[in-house]
């Protein structure tokens, strides 16, 4: 590759510089260091079709820095080397305790052009963060990373990170065009929208004024800085009041002067130091996402409401679900006070409806008593948290609809918007209940996120549990069984960009970050097909916690673990009871053995803890809290691991689930029939590691609906098994200790005459 010699000279004369060196890495090479910390680049842009450049600046201490980089956008007229020349602006450069990138923006505007095909600068400040990325250890996770610019790079830096949410994290800008392109640009100036790049279509600059794409910055940390005398004072002014509008958080600092290069330099160091705090704030966060949380235990809302007894003292209240667990495993508290309705909760509000009905099965009701004590379920379980060491989270349901067959349970909410609802009672839809809330409806979502910022402005909590499996729609297409539409999407990952903007600002308040956690179905795909864009959550770093699982499972929990990590979010799995119709089924699916079994498989997938969901206090017994925490412990105690344990039957009254179901289905619900030489496969997730175990063993059982004469022919892992039986119904087999590990394995059952397949079951249990 050539140097350009012409521009080496400028810069040697510019610089005053001693020599220039080269370090060619791939197409990438530098041209010069000004001083040791702070080096010119040069790589040849596929989408420019040219050699540019860019300038790197590192911090004094880049350990400490972490990869936290800030993205600096020059104005126009000036290049990247611009903030360089200036003594003043470079000595503040040198101070921040991160790195800094400085890309030649040139007169692009740092956008895709809609006139100029070629002028894909947009594109180009991607290449310039990739290329960037190699030369030094910047972080590509949005939280630690940052976008400014001054004037046009001030417009530039806005509209890309409206654009690219999970690229960045913190935006500022510095005297930037704001509510641009537009006409006029300003009442005080002769200023002109570049038609070279902008073109001169009116309704197309609306695509390209960041005024419109504010809502994209509801979870990102914003400042702007504006300079009072300036032609764009107004632009800022206009921008700032978009971002009120929106209810997104930000600064703003106004400097005294004009349009020009002093405020930029006086500037610089107040957009360091936001920069600073904000990666502060992000590494606190980061903190609090991966504390140790062995179990999560949700409360699942019924106590406080259908106790069969009156509570008249919060103090036997808190024996029920709360004081038990002290000195278990259990980590985590996320108290649900949703009230089988939409709007409407067993805590105490200003803006939902109180549940205080007292009739039928919630005669015992205790929010009304406790609300004339002072204090209601949701205070009394986080202040006994606190005495527990205990993190408490509070839990809400997105779309319950128990009211659907319990008109007391219905809210004032959906009385007042019988609209707003899916269908009638005389007309359900044809997937959910009738009584779902349309999120499509902007006043839903804006009703829930009132409602949460309630909670967490009123209440000590740690964070807040998005409950989207009770229940699993949330838009007109789902009770159909169609895809969502993608606005429908767009719309949901909105509100939870509101959600996590709620609590960072109630974070900043307190001096601790709060988390967020999303409880979903486990598979990506369904996920999406149904307006939860988990992907999309995930790259913005909008949540924290993921905790799938639910009523009916899809994916293999490793295919989870791996995407959950790449974006470094927890992953808590979710083991709820199953809903076997049967109740010796569903007794041995609940049991402690299989829960130990579900438990341990989910460890060994690389899960960060268990949460559990409808088990009760401590009705279901002790040992689930002592246990399920701690794998070490689970490795040495009897299990049983089952193909499946609680099927996709749950899924029916539900958008179809079967093209995204990737894991068996097999249960006593729904027996698989095989016709003589037919083989099917089952595979089954263990966590057990036998082979230097010699206490415990192994035993297949391969259950059948009706007995058989002719045993089916049974694999494991492709090794024929020899099989036994007593009854004819369950025929068993031994496998070899060390056949048992960790990971996958895979049952093939096949049929030497007409069977009816009930369940492929693995015992794991002491030698006698």
């Amino acid at each position: 590759m050539k140097l350009l010699h012409p521009f080496e000279t400028v810069l040697k004369k510019a610089f005053g510089l001693a020599g220039v060196f080269f370090a060619v890495a791939g197409t990438t090479f530098t041209l010069f260091a000004v001083e040791p910390r702070i080096t010119e680049l040069q790589f040849h842009s596929e989408v420019l079709g040219r050699d540019m450049p860019f300038t790197l600046v590192r911090p004094t201490d880049e350990a400490a820095a972490n990869g936290s980089v800030l993205f600096l956008l020059h104005g126009r007229g000036r290049h990247h080397q611009s903030l360089i020349d200036s003594d003043k602006a470079r000595a503040a450069l040198l101070e921040a305790p991160f790195y800094i990138v400085l890309p030649k923006g040139e007169d692009g505007w740092y956008i895709n052009s809609p006139v100029e095909t070629e002028s894909r600068y947009e594109d180009y400040l991607l290449e310039v963060m990739r290329v960037a990325e190699k030369h030094a250890p910047l972080s590509r996770d949005p939280r630690w990373r940052a976008i400014t610019g001054w004037s046009m790079g001030g417009y530039g830096a806005v509209r890309f990170a409206e654009r690219h949410p999970e690229e960045i994290g913190t935006v500022s800008s510095i005297i930037g065009l704001l509510d641009f392109p537009r006409h006029p640009v300003s009442e005080i100036d002769g200023y002109k929208v570049p038609i070279a790049r902008f073109g001169d279509d009116e309704t197309v600059w609306q695509k390209f004024n960041p005024l419109h794409g504010v809502d994209a910055l509801q979870a990102r940390r914003v400042l702007i800085v504006a300079a009072t005398e300036a032609f764009d004072f107004g632009m800022n002014q206009r921008f700032e009041a978009a971002l009120t509008t929106q209810s997104v958080s930000h600064d703003m600092i106004k400097l005294p002067g004009g349009h020009d290069f002093a405020v930029v330099e006086d500037a610089l160091p107040k957009v360091i130091d936001f920069c600073t705090r904000s990666f502060v704030f992000e590494t606190a966060r980061n903190k609090a996402r991966h504390r140790e949380r062995r179990l999560i235990f949700n409360d699942d809302t019924g106590y406080a409401r259908a106790f069969r007894s009156p509570l008249t003292t919060p103090e036997q209240y808190l024996s029920l679900q709360v004081t038990p667990l002290a000195g278990t495993l259990v980590d985590t508290l996320a108290i649900d006070t949703t009230a089988g309705s939409f709007s409407v909760f067993g805590h105490q509000s200003d803006v939902a409806q109180m549940f205080l009905t007292q009739e039928g099965r919630y005669q015992y009701n205790v929010l009304p008593v406790f609300i004339k004590l002072g204090t209601d379920p949701l205070k009394l379980a986080i202040d006994q948290g606190r005495r527990q060491g205990d993190e408490v989270f509070w839990s809400v349901r997105l779309n319950d609809t128990h009211d659907a067959t319990n008109p007391l349970l219905f809210s004032e909410f959906k009385q007042a918007h019988p609209d707003w609802l899916m269908g009638t009672i005389e007309s359900p839809p044809t997937y959910g209940q009738w009584s779902t809330v349309d999120f499509g409806r902007p006043e839903v979502r804006e009703q829930l996120l009132k409602n949460i910022v309630d909670v967490i402005n009123r209440y000590d909590i740690d964070g807040v549990e998005l409950d989207f499996w009770r229940h699993p729609i949330w838009f007109r297409s789902s009770t159909r069984g169609y895809a969502v539409h993608p606005d429908e999407v767009a719309a949901m990952t909105g509100l939870i960009r509101g959600i996590r903007a709620a609590l960072d600002r109630e974070g900043k308040r307190r001096g601790r970050p709060l988390v967020l956690a999303a409880k979903t179905p486990d598979s990506v795909a369904y996920c999406l097909h149904i307006g939860l864009d988990l992907k999309q959550w995930m790259a913005e770093q909008l949540i924290d916690l993921w905790e799938p699982g639910g009523y009916f499972r899809l994916e293999p929990w490793t295919t989870d673990v791996a995407l959950a990590q790449s974006h470094d979010v927890a992953f808590y799995a979710c083991l709820p009871e199953n809903r076997m119709k049967d109740p010796a089924e569903k007794e041995e699916r609940d049991s402690i053995e299989t829960l130990r079994a579900r438990a341990l498989a989910a460890w060994a997938a690389g899960v960060d803890g268990i949460a559990m969901f409808n088990f009760d206090v401590p009705e279901h017994g002790m040992e689930i809290w002592h246990e399920l925490g701690d794998p070490s412990l689970l490795r040495t105690l009897p299990k049983k691991y089952f193909a499946s344990y609680q099927g996709v039957s749950s899924s029916k009254s539900y958008v179809p689930a079967g093209a995204f179901v990737k894991l068996p289905t097999l249960t006593p619900d729904t027996p698989e029939e095989l016709a003589p030489g037919i083989s099917r496969d089952y595979d089954l997730y263990l966590g057990d590691d036998l082979r230097s175990m010699y206490d415990l063993l192994a035993r297949l059982e391969v259950r059948l609906v009706k007995p058989v004469n002719l045993p089916p022919t049974v694999f494991w892992d492709g090794t024929q098994l020899d099989l036994t039986s007593s009854d004819k119904r369950i025929w068993a087999s031994v496998p070899e200790n060390s056949s048992i590990t960790p990971g996958l394995h895979r049952v093939t059952v096949k049929a030497t005459s007409e069977l009816q397949l009930k369940d492929v079951v693995l015992h794991i249990h002491p030698k006698e």
